[in-house]
């Protein structure tokens, strides 16, 4: 990522500004999803996401927590096995867990294959008790 200029008077002039750092991105607070994730954490049904690709989405949640892309299969009892895509916050100690075939533990709402959330705490609490036993 680079800092830009833009002119305000034609957008489409712009200019890279190497001599600044690039601003950091915050999602804005609010919006259709804002506390669905942490209402899915708590209530949607447990599953199994197998990561299958992951990228930096350059922007952090309201919680300053760096967000990422995911692409993943999603494995729940009683749903045949899906793909799907979905931007989640990474916490730093997460970051380990992102290669392709990662099997994390997920919360989702069968019949809204788009409502997914990795359970960071307890996919990092598992690593955690592998590494220990």
């Amino acid at each position: 990522m680079v800092a830009v200029r833009v002119n305000p008077a034609n957008h489409q002039e712009v200019a890279i500004d190497l001599s600044v750092e690039p601003p950091t991105v915050t999602l804005a607070a609010g919006g259709p999803n804002s506390s669905s994730a942490a209402m899915l954490l708590a209530t949607g049904t447990p599953a199994r996401a197998i990561i299958i690709q992951s990228q930096p989405l350059g922007v952090r949640n309201q919680a300053g927590v760096d967000m990422y892309a995911l692409m993943v299969t999603i494995m729940c009892d009683g749903i045949a096995p899906y793909q799907t895509q979905m931007g989640n916050p990474v916490p730093p100690s997460g970051l380990p867990l992102l290669y392709p075939g990662s099997n994390l533990p997920a919360k989702v709402r069968p019949g809204e294959q788009g409502q997914c959330i990795i359970d960071w705490e307890e996919a990092v609490a598992d690593a955690t008790r592998g590494v220990a036993g």
